[in-house]
């Protein structure tokens, strides 16, 4: 009786068991399928391309848009879009970028690859150039880069591919240039040719759709007119003159994405013709919106004409940005001045600089009217320079002029034929208040040396050359006219450290020369300073003193320190009044709570500042903080994300903050500090947006700073919500951290394996579950025997 009781109460557990095994494997394994059906619910519509075809993130008028931005607007909702095109590239310089290996990896059977290459493939530079000639068999050819690059890995996956010419570029007088429409012309060893047919054949070779956009969008243009095709382009300031002819604003995104998906649905694309929605062409009064949060520039261009520096032959000198002070009495730190053999020679002794929020330099200028084309061209002779990452020099347009202020919001738009980052950046530009850079010099700028420089503009932007290096055109194709619409101010300039000499300038616009070798001073525009208040005496470089004679005699207050590669620095501290620690007075951004204990003993004082604190001044100490998270360069992110590589397991920037620490001393000026001979102790409080909101993990903070080009990592702790840091420089610094598991057992915040393989999972909990009911088996029977 007891054994037929066992036995049944055995065969219900094993009845319990088994269906526990049931349950829980097909409750996994549904899992699973939900994981990899959700991995390839939708196929994808993959874009890639150019400026023409991108998005951005613009503070325009009427902001730039990319066709392949809007193209989702025309479809269904059966098909994912991923619009990874990049602006500045072409189908050669595409396949560096990690979007490049993102298609790659991710195109499968059943998506689709819209690519818009061409307008940066006919740029006469190597690491973007292709040929238009030739079939897609023959190297280099513009067709053989499109196939080996694109068609034949997405062939290969299973994606159908739709080539699409480039839009034409914007004539504003109804006459089409070669250009215009992609066709180009010999340069040096850079055929020409004809950019938009290269497509048409590749297509019909190899039995591709083709969209002709560059057909399509001329007739547009034809029957619209120049008057209206206007508003579907890009306008970088509220003023008509400031529209941007190669790229397009969200009215001229949309009616080309339009124009796209009509196309391919009249071609009948196999697949995705069909969910191409039936839609007129936009409408602007529906389309067309200004940016809200455009803000028009407090900008006047009625620049008055200096009164510190004389004019050289056209160009007119001044002095402005973040130059650390008053221009009238820190003109003894800058040299402007044209020589009687047309050379133009400009120095600065620690004033000014390039950073990576301001700018402050001395400037010799011409206006040139934004609808121009021009050529600048020079010989800068560098007599010395100042090994230091905000020290510059070289050729400059920008989009607006200040004439003789010390002020740091006057920043602008420009691009700069010329060195930075301690003579090793090969060009540079600033864009929407972020600067970047167009390449690396192989051979760092040297005192001594001469270096050929030239900016030409063309139909995108401008072309920038350097030395002995090709020309750079990529990232510089953007028009400078977000301040001021009616001009561009061209010429030559210095920044912070350097002692240079200007000669055969030669400035060309609309095929004019306005000046060349025969640049002489004017004598005729002078301003309240003679020639002989703001220059040096008999010990300047290659002895550069302008002939024309002061008219009065120089004195020791009014003749300037010739510019060294190193700044003059007092060699003792004054003592002050007050306890040798102050708390600075703080002037952050909103959201940023900071303190700075500052020891005054640490700053270095001028002769003049050393005499009003003898004479009782107070000193008094501040710091600006700035969130410059937004703006901060691309050079500056790269230091640190590989600083965070270094330093950190799994580290994340949170947030870039750019402190500034200032100095005043009685009624001086203010002026900025940029390192201290001890340390300041930074106390801030973590932003709410870096906070840590998972209890299962501990989030431990590291601030890295970006100093003359070097990033370090500093000491920091935290304590209470408050981060602590001692600096002795001041400028970028990287609020950064890395989640740590809080029990130590090296799992993740959720807790979960991320093996990313849910069948593995529903095979360990069946063999799991099996193990145990088996188990049971056998301890029950065993029971049984027993008894």
């Amino acid at each position: 009786m007891m054994k037929k009781r066992n036995r049944k109460r055995i065969s219900c557990l094993l009845s319990a068991l088994l269906l526990l095994v049931m349950s829980i494997g097909w409750s996994v394994m549904a899992m699973a399928d939900d994981a990899v059906n959700k991995d390839s619910s939708k196929p994808t519509v993959w874009i890639i391309g150019d400026s023409t075809v991108s998005s951005f993130a613009d503070n325009y008028y009427y902001p730039r848009y990319g066709w392949g931005t809007q193209i989702d607007k025309y479809l269904d909702g059966t098909y994912e879009v991923k619009n990874i095109a990049l602006s500045g590239r072409s189908s050669k310089s595409y396949v560096n970028d990690k979007e490049y290996k993102e298609l790659t990896a991710g195109m499968k059977q059943g998506d689709y690859l819209l690519i818009g290459f061409g307008h940066n493939d006919e740029k006469a530079e190597a690491d973007r150039y292709t040929d238009p000639n030739g079939d897609y068999k023959t190297a280099g050819s513009f067709a053989n880069s499109l196939y080996e690059n694109y068609i034949k890995p997405a062939q290969a996956a299973g994606t159908t591919v739709i080539l699409c010419t480039p839009i034409v570029r914007r004539t504003a007088t109804a006459e089409w240039s070669d250009s215009n429409l992609h066709i180009t012309k010999d340069s040096g060893d850079f055929k020409g040719g004809d950019y938009a047919q290269s497509i048409r054949n590749l297509g019909k070779e190899l039995n591709i759709p083709v969209v002709d956009m560059t057909k399509m969008t001329k007739e547009l243009y034809d029957t619209l007119g120049p008057d209206e095709t206007v508003n579907l382009h890009a306008w970088t300031s509220s003023k008509a003159t400031s529209v941007d002819n190669t790229h397009t604003n969200i009215y001229g995104g949309t009616y080309n994405a339009y124009l796209v998906t009509k196309t391919i649905k009249e071609l009948g694309v196999a697949g995705i013709s069909e969910h191409i929605t039936a839609k007129e062409a936009p409408v602007k009064a529906d389309v067309l919106k200004s940016n809200p949060d455009y803000k028009e520039a407090e900008y006047s261009g009625e620049l008055k004409q200096s009164e510190l520096w004389k004019d050289a032959g056209v160009f007119k000198g001044s002095i402005f940005g973040d130059i650390g002070g008053d221009p009238n009495l820190i003109k003894d730190k800058f040299i402007l001045e044209g020589n009687e053999d047309g050379s133009i020679h400009i120095a600065v002794n620690g004033k000014g600089k390039i950073s990576s929020t301001t700018d402050g330099m001395a400037m010799y200028y011409y206006k040139v009217p934004a609808d121009s084309n021009f050529v600048i061209t020079a010989n800068a002779t560098v007599n010395s320079i100042n090994k230091h990452n905000q020290v510059a020099f070289g050729l400059m347009a920008r989009d607006a002029m200040y004439i003789d202020v010390n002020d740091k919001s006057a920043l602008g738009d420009y691009v700069a034929a010329g060195s930075i980052q301690q003579g090793t950046a090969n060009c540079f530009k600033r864009k929407d208040g972020a600067l970047g850079y167009g390449g690396k010099l192989e051979n760092p700028v040297e005192a001594g040396k001469t270096y050929a420089l030239k900016i030409e503009s063309n139909s995108d932007g401008y072309a920038c050359t350097f030395g002995d290096n090709a020309a750079i055109s990529g990232g510089f194709d953007f028009k400078l006219t977000s301040i001021d619409a009616d001009y561009v101010y061209v010429g030559l300039f210095v920044a912070r450290q350097a002692d240079v000499t200007f000669s055969d300038i030669k400035l060309v616009v609309d095929g004019k020369v306005v000046t060349g070798s025969d640049v002489k001073p004017d004598d005729n525009k002078p301003g309240d300073n003679k020639p002989g208040d703001n220059k040096p005496g008999d010990n300047k470089p290659g002895d550069n003193t302008p002939s024309t004679p002061s008219d009065t005699p120089n004195t020791p207050s009014d003749t300037p320190s010739t510019p060294s590669d190193t700044p003059s620095t007092p060699s003792d501290t004054p003592s002050t009044p007050d306890s040798d620690k102050v708390n600075a007075v703080i002037k952050a951004d909103a959201g940023i709570n900071i303190k700075a204990e500052v020891p005054v003993s640490g700053i270095t004082f001028t002769e003049e500042e050393k005499k009003e604190i003898e004479n009782g001044s107070t000193v008094s100490v501040s710091m600006e903080v700035k969130d410059v998270t937004a703006t901060v360069s691309e050079s500056d992110k790269k230091l640190v994300e590989d600083k965070v590589k270094e330093v950190l397991n799994n580290g994340v920037v949170g947030a870039y903050l750019d402190l500034t620490l200032l100095k005043k001393v009685g009624s001086l000026k203010e002026v900025s500090v940029t390192e201290t001979a001890a340390g300041v102790v930074v106390k801030l409080d973590i932003p709410e947006s870096l906070k840590n909101t998972d209890s299962s993990v501990e989030r431990k903070y590291t601030v890295v700073r970006i100093h003359d080009g070097v990033a370090e990592a500093l000491e920091t702790s935290c304590e209470n919500g408050v981060i602590t840091f001692t600096t002795d420089k001041f400028s970028t610094y990287a609020i950064c951290y890395e989640d740590v598991a809080a029990t130590g057992n090296g799992q993740s915040s959720d807790n979960t394996i991320n093996t990313g393989d849910v069948y593995n999972i529903a095979l360990y909990v069946l063999f799991a579950v099996v193990s145990c009911a088996g188990l049971a088996f056998v301890v029950l029977r065993r029971k049984s025997v027993v008894r």
